[in-house]
């Protein structure tokens, strides 16, 4: 829809379900940072987009996908 309405912060589709909406947080969470802090915010975001105490975002370490690095977390 191309109509929206405001947030605090960003405009929000209006019409759109919840997931939808939590989709377009997060991506806007990436689309305005960068540097060292893109990661911590998006997981910030998500948790508290999806209200949940625990998000990591991590990338396989090892050619076996056997182990992970964790890029950035929140354990609340």
């Amino acid at each position: 829809m191309a109509a929206t309405e405001h947030s605090t912060s960003r405009l929000e589709p209006a019409g759109w379900d919840e997931a939808a909406k939590a989709m377009f947080r997060a991506a806007q969470a990436v689309a305005r940072c960068s540097g060292p802090t893109l990661f911590a915010d998006l997981v910030g975001e998500l948790a508290d987009t999806l209200r949940v105490d625990t998000v990591f975002v991590a990338v396989f370490s090892d050619e076996t996908r056997r182990q992970m690095r964790t890029l950035a977390a929140v354990l609340d």
